[in-house]
């Protein structure tokens, strides 16, 4: 297995007691990594944890390297938030540049598996069970899963109703640039309703530009209207809010298109125009918004 020669090649300098001469109970947890190696080639991958924790017992002490082949040996399994906790305890011990970097890949891939499983946990209703692999997901550094689980607190699916927990988790989704922007969607929502937070349009119209501008028509839509009815933004800021939602209406955002309508025809940061407000709504209707469709003939 080619993860498993990658991680032994990274690791012959680091452990030093298996390189130098050794007492007899190192050469004993060398010999017990090395059957945990073999096992997990060959696919007995309980086997392979077996002696990877017989290794770290005859060793004395846990090592990184122990610990990513028990992390590899539970995720082979699909105990991934067992191998997840393991992979913890790894990086907390001490390594080196290839470890890590052998740990960063694991760990996106038990991440993405714990993420799919609350997925499939919240399709078939089982709230409980999905609010549990989202926490443990975004414990594990998943930013999806904290924006994920922040709807779970909002809406009390699946937990108690924490909208303050709710509305930080999000946050936290956004904030980081790695997530979806769904969750700076979100956070544009809760600051402008006052969700888990105190009202601020400001902030609610800041993340509603990040997440239009990240492609989520209902982003524009919100975007445009708050900066009509609120009076927001420069000169400069309308006209880029209204290019912005057009440009998206372009690129198949059907929510997009009505957000460019509707700020065409208020003329925000541009002149009016009603062919273009035609337009939009047009293309709306096209693209499957069937409440557009009377104001596109």
């Amino acid at each position: 297995m080619g993860y498993v020669k990658r991680l032994l090649a990274a690791t012959i300098a680091i452990f030093g007691i298996w390189c130098q001469p050794a007492a007899a109970q190192e050469n004993r947890a060398r010999e017990l990594f090395f059957a945990s190696e073999a096992a997990l080639n060959d696919g007995e991958y309980a086997e392979a944890l077996r002696l990877a924790e017989q290794s770290r017992q005859s060793l004395g002490r846990d090592t990184a390297l122990i610990g990513i082949m028990r992390a590899y040996s539970l995720f082979k399994m699909k105990e991934y938030v067992r191998a997840g906790l393991a992979l913890e305890k790894a990086r907390s011990l001490p390594s080196s540049e290839a470890l890590w970097k052998q740990m960063d890949g694991l760990s996106v891939s038990i991440n993405a598996a714990i993420f799919e499983q609350a997925r499939s946990h919240a399709a078939s209703e089982d709230y409980v069970a999905a609010a549990l692999d989202y926490r443990w997901a975004c414990r594990f550094g998943n930013r999806n899963a904290c924006g994920n689980l922040g709807v779970f607190y909002v809406s009390g699916r699946g937990v108690n109703e924490d909208k303050a927990l709710g509305f930080r988790l999000t946050e936290t989704a956004c904030a980081s640039g790695r997530g979806d922007p769904q969750y700076c969607l979100n956070l544009g929502v809760f600051f402008t309703d006052g969700t888990g937070t105190a009202v601020d349009v400001l902030r609610g119209t800041e993340f509603n530009r990040i997440a239009c501008r990240g492609g989520k028509g209902w982003a524009c839509s919100n975007l445009t209207y708050t900066m009509v009815e609120h009076s927001l933004g420069t000169m400069k800021e309308r006209r880029e809010a209204t290019e912005m939602a057009a440009q998206q209406c372009a690129a198949g955002e059907t929510y997009a298109c009505r957000g460019a309508a509707y700020a065409v025809g208020k003329g925000l940061g541009v002149p009016i125009d009603h062919g273009r407000v035609k337009e939009f709504y047009a293309r709306a209707c096209k693209l499957g918004d069937r409440d557009s469709c009377p104001y596109g003939r």
